[in-house]
């Protein structure tokens, strides 16, 4: 176990993108973007559909300068 990832069950993992502006750490909670399709911090106040989590990140990503796949 390593605080993220324990047990047996299957892993499911997909590829996004994480809009720019953002410098997120392994763990971080993802919400959808509606328009665009693209994942930002989770935020319960937001209201661009990214409220909704939908995603949990599974490496560092730093996206300040641009999108990152």
């Amino acid at each position: 176990p390593d605080r993220l990832i324990a047990g047996e069950d299957e892993i499911l993992s997909r590829k996004v993108t994480i809009a720019s502006g953002q410098n997120l750490v392994r763990g971080a909670l993802l919400g959808k973007i509606t328009s665009g399709g693209k994942y930002i911090l989770s935020l319960s106040g937001a209201s661009d559909g990214s409220q909704t989590p939908d995603a949990i990140l599974a490496e560092d990503t730093d996206a300040t300068s641009a999108d990152k796949e």
